[in-house]
């Protein structure tokens, strides 16, 4: 390695924000995206990793000025939807009566952190992120004040909130595929 490709590396914000971390390397980022993108690495996932019922399994937020609301997605064989619906419902009311364990939370605060800033990665990342910054009225420094926001969120705080925004009783549920076959 030259040293001009080291001293370009250390200057890297991802480099810095890994070493800041504990991580090894900036590809911990890289990671952390792959993971919120297709849900591979991080614990939780119950209907997939324990149940082993999904191809694919994730969740995300759909925030509005307005309000939004909260999907859940799971790609399972016909054959599991019933057992694949009842199980997300249950992780639902889990999170909404008992608190998360400190590792969850930590894996959830680093993932929600590390890949805001991978948006900046792509030219369409940076079009999304910046719409969303001047839609939603966040400022420039957004993204330091995001680290901070999640950095200050608790485990009691988190299951407050589940219990005042994820309504069991107000889901709807959509199957899209082939009908199980017998």
């Amino acid at each position: 390695m030259t040293n001009q490709w080291i001293e370009r590396r250390k200057k890297d914000q991802y480099y810095k924000l890994a070493k800041l971390r504990g991580y090894r390397s900036r590809a911990a980022y890289k990671l952390l995206q792959t993971n919120r993108t297709y849900n591979l690495i991080l614990p939780g996932q119950r209907v997939r990793d324990k149940e082993g019922l999904a191809y694919s399994c994730t969740s995300f937020l759909n925030a509005g000025l307005q309000g939004g609301n909260w999907t859940a997605l799971a790609g399972v064989n016909p054959k599991n939807v019933d057992r694949a619906m009842n199980l997300m419902e249950e992780e639902v009311r889990r999170v909404i009566e008992e608190p998360v364990t400190e590792q969850e939370l930590d894996d959830a605060k680093e993932n929600q952190i590390g890949s805001a800033l991978m948006e900046l990665e792509s030219t369409e990342g940076i079009a999304r992120t910046s719409h969303n910054l001047v839609h939603f009225g966040l400022g420039l420094d957004y993204f330091a004040r995001r680290q901070q926001l999640f950095r200050k969120i608790g485990a009691s705080q988190l299951q407050e909130m589940a219990g005042n925004y994820l309504q069991p009783s107000q889901t709807s549920s959509v199957i899209v595929g082939p009908k199980a076959k017998g």
